[in-house]
């Protein structure tokens, strides 16, 4: 059975916000498909009913993107569980996909719900084009690019030049098994 590692930077137990239910929920699936390990930071709070081990290994600072003794700590739980896939959701800790990649020999899955550096430039961050390079240079040493949306797809391959070999889609997902019959049932 292929195990799996899923790096979640920031709280997503319990999901408040879509981007959180949508990890939540990919998380749980994937769990009931393979042997899924999810780090994530100190302040998810699990129920116990999770599809999957929850390992709170990174801090809840804003200094977690830039914190390098992550590196050690996953790439010995990669070791340590025979980790064949590492999946990071959004590109901003690309540095760490690069340094497991050319370390172990892990297969490297970018799990995005935007394309980064569009929203922040749409936000006014005069610093989007730094995002650019770096959410450019990530997805590019992914071994394979999971897109929200077929927009976010071909903005990847068109603009980040992106191989489209390496962009698939997985769209958002719902639970629902039925139409919602009134507004309390969504």
């Amino acid at each position: 059975m292929q195990k799996i590692l899923n790096i979640v930077p920031y709280p997503f137990l319990p999901f408040f916000s879509g981007g959180q239910k949508l990890i939540a929920h990919f998380n749980q699936f994937l769990g009931q498909r393979c042997t899924l390990h999810v780090a994530g930071t100190r302040d998810n709070v699990p129920t116990g009913e999770e599809s999957y081990r929850f390992m709170p290994l990174l801090a809840t600072s804003k200094l977690r993107y830039l914190d390098l003794t992550l590196y050690f700590r996953i790439k010995k739980h990669i070791e340590k569980n025979d980790i064949d896939t590492v999946i990071i959701e959004h590109p901003y800790l690309g540095w760490l996909g690069w340094m497991l990649k050319a370390t172990t020999s892990i297969r490297l899955i970018y799990h995005t719900h935007n394309v980064e550096f569009a929203r922040f430039k749409s936000l006014g961050k005069l610093w989007w084009p730094l995002l650019k390079i770096y959410e450019r240079v990530a997805l590019r040493r992914a071994d394979l690019v999971c897109c929200i949306s077929k927009e976010d797809r071909e903005q990847f391959i068109q603009e980040l030049n992106i191989t489209s070999e390496k962009c698939i889609i997985v769209p958002y997902g719902i639970l629902q098994q039925q139409v919602p019959q009134n507004k309390s049932d969504l």
